[in-house]
């Protein structure tokens, strides 16, 4: 079973579902044809190339030295794609082998790992658990909630600040999903109940088709302003904080 993410949309995927023993030849296969395609439509061929996986943090690493020597790089986990038991076939020590492969793999190059776009909170157990196991990495989490304050599949956002926060995170959120206003009611309930570091990474609204093209119509000043509604000061318990953070 494959997943291919693509560009318009992260959350939208192209699944291809193979006999076992066969996913290299489907994979090679697929690599075959999504390379023909883009010389087909005019790219040139000089300029295409595959790249593996174990390279990508080599190629993070020389981005940062050319903008921003002190940047911090960080290993972003999505959601593999596939329910797991008992909503789905994939059993929670397969998901954590899938994480633990991939954190193994750049341990040593990256200065921390986000589990984000999660709304599978037995997922995002088995992603902690495979970052914290493997590595002595931060890890923070973001899950993605739909307009009734649940992720697609039931959890509430007490129950996951309280289950991430028990397993020991950095930090702990929400990404993609609601615009910044829609979220507010989700956010407030996590910064009132969180001991973590909160981070908010909202979506420009939900995605919309308009001429074969997908959309977001939330514009850059409705996002601003949105986002400065939150009230992030309560957080402070320092007077001082409070009096600085309202300037």
């Amino acid at each position: 079973n494959f997943i291919f993410r693509t560009i318009e949309f992260e959350q939208m995927e192209h699944q291809l579902f193979c006999k076992e023993g066969d996913d290299q030849r489907f994979y090679e296969e697929y690599k075959e044809k999504a390379m023909n395609y883009l010389l087909r439509i005019g790219f040139d061929k000089e300029h295409l190339r595959y790249k593996d996986h174990d390279k990508l943090a080599f190629y993070a690493k020389a981005a940062r030295d050319a903008v921003n020597k002190e940047a911090y790089i960080v290993l972003d986990i999505g959601p593999i794609g596939q329910l797991l038991e008992p909503l789905g076939y994939l059993t929670f020590d397969e998901a954590y082998e899938m994480i633990a492969s991939q954190v193994l793999m750049v341990k040593d190059d990256v200065d921390a790992v986000l589990l984000e776009t999660m709304t599978d909170l037995y997922e995002v157990k088995a992603g902690i658990l495979a970052v914290k196991e493997n590595s002595n990495l931060p890890v923070f989490v973001t899950m993605t909630f739909e307009s009734n304050q649940r992720t697609l599949t039931g959890t509430d956002p007490l129950t996951f600040v309280n289950v991430v926060e028990g397993l020991g995170v950095d930090a702990l959120g929400v990404n993609c999903s609601l615009g910044p206003k829609e979220l507010k009611p989700i956010i407030e309930i996590i910064l009132d109940n969180s001991s973590t570091p909160v981070l908010i990474q909202p979506n420009a609204g939900l995605p919309v088709l308009k001429n074969g093209q997908t959309c977001y119509e939330v514009t850059s000043e409705e996002y601003a302003q949105g986002m400065f509604e939150y009230n992030f000061t309560h957080k402070f318990c320092d007077e001082e904080e409070q009096e600085w953070s309202n300037k």
